[in-house]
């Protein structure tokens, strides 16, 4: 699965905010456990960092998705909650 930048996915969530506080505080809080998991492996050997994403960053990924993608239809195309979803449906690699 091709995802983009969590950082720049970040970003747009803060925007979503003033419109949908619920989803996007919901969001954000998930992607703040992805970013402390990283900055706990920062300096671990490369296969304990693949083993501790594997453990802990995978099934918040999937919570992360398998809320996001079944509202997606909800998202108004140029609205920042759209524009945070790491996917893009329509393509590909949906990127």
């Amino acid at each position: 699965m091709e995802v983009n930048c969590w950082a720049h996915s970040r970003r747009y969530f803060f925007k979503a905010m003033a419109s949908d506080p619920e989803r996007a505080g919901q969001a954000l809080r998930m992607q703040g456990l992805l970013f402390k998991i990283e900055r706990s492996i920062k300096d671990a050997p490369r296969k304990k960092r693949e083993a501790i994403r594997q453990k802990h960053s995978a099934p918040v990924v999937e919570r992360f998705f398998s809320g996001a993608m079944p509202r997606w239809e909800r998202a108004l195309e140029d609205t920042p909650r759209c524009r945070a979803l790491p996917l893009r449906p329509g393509t590909s690699a949906w990127a």
